[in-house]
């Protein structure tokens, strides 16, 4: 029988971010560090040997987990997350943008470094975005770029109608959403006119007199100078009326706010 072929096994380059120089660790089980200086920061630099890039960052968390002690005694007021301060290397570009089929906690997409992570959101074309730190519990090395409504979704079987314009009333969390244009569209040079008015003709036919519809208009489109917006409020309020005076000191407030700016940006 042949043997099969022995595939080599890779090498990658497991990064620990430091705030200044100090010595690594001594020899380890896990292997030797090395004190490195990268561009502006003193990093320990230890190769790891595997099969794939995921296998090698699950390898370069367990190693960070046995220095974990040594980090602490020599950098008592760092902050101990694994996501901010290990980088695993992309030597053989395993890590790529495939839309719909990428997925920020992967382990082949964790702990990557900032060439990479410009690569990915290059790729994405702004799909992808480096973290924001909302996510407190886990810090992927880059996360969806997703928009702020969609964030703030509501869903609509939640919200009950109420009988003031843009103003609902949310049964699960007991308060009312409240939509406030605070500012209006503004559009210039838009032209219409009447060419031909069907409606004036008519005509007899076996003593009826039948009457045409329709009218001819021709329009000029104009140019958009100034977009509507608005912005979702959500608040408490005893009743309805009381929910009616608060919309309205909310929308006095942001038109006043947002002119405020609008104004201020164009002095400058």
């Amino acid at each position: 029988m042949k043997e099969e072929p022995i595939v080599p096994r890779r090498s990658y380059e497991m990064q620990v971010k430091l705030p200044h120089a100090a010595l690594p660790p001594k020899k380890t089980k896990r292997g030797d560090y090395s004190l490195l200086l990268r561009g502006d920061n003193f990093v320990w630099s230890i190769i790891i040997q595997a099969n794939t890039r995921e296998e090698a960052t699950r390898v370069a968390a367990n190693k960070y987990n046995s220095i974990r002690k040594t980090l602490k005694s020599n950098f008592p007021n760092l902050e101990l997350k694994v996501g901010n301060l290990v980088t695993v290397d992309d030597r053989y570009n395993e890590v790529v943008f495939a839309d719909g089929n990428f997925r920020c906690c992967d382990w082949k997409n964790k702990f990557l470094d900032e060439h990479t992570v410009d690569r990915l959101i290059a790729d994405s074309c702004g799909k992808l975005r480096r973290p924001t730190g909302k996510n407190k519990s886990i810090i992927p090395s880059v996360e969806w770029n997703h928009n702020s409504k969609q964030n703030k979704y509501i869903a609509p079987c939640r919200l009950k109608k109420t009988d003031i314009n843009n103003l609902w009333y949310d049964e699960k969390l007991k308060n009312y959403v409240a939509r406030i244009y605070y500012r209006k569209q503004i559009t210039v040079g838009q032209k219409q006119r009447v060419v031909h008015d069907v409606r004036k003709e008519s005509r007899t036919i076996k003593g009826r007199k039948l009457f045409a519809k329709g009218v001819i208009i021709e329009r000029t489109l104009g140019k958009r100078i100034q977009d509507r917006k608005y912005k979702e409020v959500r608040f408490k309020a005893k009743n309805l009326p009381e929910a009616r005076d608060k919309m309205n000191e909310l929308a006095i407030q942001l038109k006043e706010k947002y002119n405020n700016v609008s104004i201020q940006s164009k002095t400058n």
